[in-house]
C-alpha cells in the first residue's frame, strides 16, 4: 500500500498565525518604547526594544519607585499592561488606577510645591509571592507554644506532607534557648520556656510545589519563615535536602521531641561534616557530640582529639575565669581583720631580743581548722626577724614551736643542735 501524501498547512491559517504574532511583538516592542520614553524623563538607563524576560519587570518596579505625576504614573501602568496583555513576562498583577496610590499618611500631609501634583509612590506592579521549591524548612515562632504543642504539631505536619505529597517528611520541637524575655504590659514573665517548631518537606517528583503564598502551612494562626534548597544540580541538591532533612530530625540543644518518616542510616547516610557544622555552631553538646560521632565511625578518633582538646581549654579558661571572678570579689570587699595577738606569744617573741642558750618552747594548742598551720609560720617567721634585727640568736639555732592536736604532740621546729622530740613536756595551756 502506497503512504499517504503527507498534508500541507494551509497557507491562509498558516499566515494568519504569523500576522498575529507579529501584532503581538510590535505591540509588546511598542510598550518597551514607551517605557523608555518614560525612563528618559526620569533619567533611567533604558532597554533595547527588542528585551524579553525578567528585564522589562525589573525597569518597570525602577520606574514605579521614582517620584513621579499622576499623568507618568498612568503611562507607565499603560505600557506595562500592554506588555503584559501580549504575552510580555511579568510576575505580578499591574494595579489599575483607581487603587493605584499607595501614598503614606506622613508623605500626604506634607507641603508640594505649586503645579502638578507629586505623589512620592504609585503602585504599578504588585510582585505576588511564590514558593517554587522541591524542598524546604518551615519555622514556626510563638510565644503561645508550650511543650504539650508538639503532639499537635506532629500530626498537623503529618497531614500536610500526606496532603501536599510530600515524600519525605521531618519535624521537631525546640526549646528557644536564646529567646528574649517579654516585653509590654501584657507579656507576664511567669518564668515559661519559650519553643518553635520546625517541619521540613522533600519532593522526589521532580516538580515539587509552586504556591502563591504559605495558607497551606499556617498552624494554630501562624505563618512560618520559609528557607528553600536552592541548588541547581541534581546530586548537590539531593545532599542539601537530606542535610535539611537529619538537622529536623537530629537531637540538639533543647530539642523536645522529633519524628520522620525517614530515619537516617536506614534510608539515607548522613555526612559527618553536617555533625562538625552543627558543633561549630554550638547547636549540640560535647555529649551529644561524642555520641554522634560514634554512628559515623569514620574520623570518630580525630574528632574525638578536636573535642578532647576544647575541653581542655574550656576547663582552663573556666578555673582562670573563676580565679578572676574571685580576685574582684576580694578587692571589692573591705580589708580583713587584723589576727589577734596573745600576751604569751609576745612574750615568747620577747626572748630572741638577747643571745641566749636555752629559750622557751611555743605550743599552740586547737583543733583542726583554727589555722594553726598559717599561724606557726607567722610566728616561726617573726621571731627569726626579731633574732636577725637584734644579732641575738646563733645562726645554729631556730625557734622552737609546737602545735598540739587531739591525738598527739607533733614538733614542727626545733633547735638545729637537738634533733631529739621533746616528749613528756607537760601540758602547756590553751591560748584563749
Amino acid at each position: 500500500m502506497a503512504p499517504r501524501p503527507r498534508r500541507r498547512a494551509q497557507p491562509k491559517r498558516k499566515a494568519k498565525k504569523q500576522a498575529l504574532k507579529t501584532e503581538r511583538q510590535d505591540a509588546r516592542r511598542a510598550a518597551v518604547k514607551a517605557l523608555n520614553v518614560i525612563a528618559a524623563e526620569l533619567g533611567v538607563a533604558t532597554l533595547p526594544v527588542h528585551t524579553v524576560g525578567q528585564k522589562v519587570q525589573k525597569l518597570i518596579k525602577r520606574l514605579q519607585a521614582c517620584r513621579i505625576t499622576e499623568d507618568t504614573a498612568n503611562r507607565l501602568r499603560e505600557a506595562a499592561a500592554q506588555w503584559q496583555s501580549t504575552g510580555g513576562y511579568l510576575d505580578g498583577v499591574v494595579v489599575p488606577a483607581a487603587g493605584a496610590e499607595v501614598a503614606s499618611a506622613e508623605e500626604s500631609c506634607t507641603e508640594e510645591p505649586q503645579g502638578d501634583p507629586v505623589v512620592s509612590r504609585h503602585k504599578v506592579l504588585i510582585v505576588g509571592y511564590r514558593l517554587r521549591s522541591r524542598a524546604f524548612m518551615l519555622t514556626y515562632n510563638s510565644r503561645s507554644f508550650t511543650k504539650h504543642t508538639w503532639h499537635l504539631f506532629r500530626q498537623f505536619c503529618q497531614e500536610t506532607a500526606r496532603r501536599m505529597g510530600a515524600a519525605a517528611w521531618a519535624a521537631c520541637f525546640e526549646e528557644s534557648l536564646h529567646a528574649a524575655p517579654p516585653s509590654g504590659p501584657a507579656s507576664s514573665s511567669d518564668g515559661r520556656n519559650v519553643y518553635h517548631g520546625h517541619a521540613y518537606y522533600m519532593w522526589e517528583d521532580g516538580e515539587g510545589v509552586s504556591l502563591r503564598n504559605t495558607d497551606d502551612f499556617v498552624f494554630q494562626e501562624v505563618r512560618p519563615r520559609v528557607d528553600t534548597c536552592t541548588p541547581t544540580n541534581s546530586f548537590a541538591f539531593r545532599q542539601a535536602a537530606l542535610h535539611g532533612l537529619w538537622y529536623v530530625t537530629v537531637s540538639k540543644r533543647g530539642t523536645v521531641a522529633a519524628a520522620a518518616n525517614r530515619e537516617p542510616w536506614r534510608d539515607y547516610t548522613p555526612a559527618a561534616p553536617w555533625l562538625v557544622s552543627l558543633w561549630n555552631a554550638h547547636k549540640v553538646t560535647h555529649d551529644q557530640f561524642e555520641m554522634l560521632s560514634a554512628q559515623f565511625r569514620s574520623g570518630h578518633a580525630a574528632r574525638m582529639k578536636d573535642l578532647a582538646a576544647v575541653l581542655r581549654t574550656e576547663r582552663a579558661a573556666a578555673v582562670r575565669a573563676h580565679v578572676e571572678r574571685e580576685m574582684r570579689g576580694l578587692e571589692a570587699a573591705p580589708a580583713l581583720l587584723e589576727p589577734r595577738t596573745f600576751d604569751e606569744v609576745e612574750l615568747f617573741f620577747s626572748y630572741f631580743t638577747r643571745a641566749a642558750r636555752r629559750r622557751p618552747m611555743l605550743v599552740i594548742v586547737g583543733a583542726t581548722g583554727i589555722l594553726r598551720r598559717q599561724r606557726r609560720r607567722r610566728c616561726r617567721r617573726r621571731a627569726l626577724a626579731v633574732a636577725a634585727a637584734g644579732a641575738a640568736a646563733p645562726p645554729q639555732c631556730f625557734p622552737t614551736i609546737f602545735y598540739e592536736s587531739p591525738r598527739h604532740w607533733e614538733v614542727r621546729a626545733r633547735p638545729a643542735h637537738s634533733p631529739a622530740a621533746h616528749w613528756g613536756a607537760p601540758r602547756p595551756a590553751r591560748l584563749p
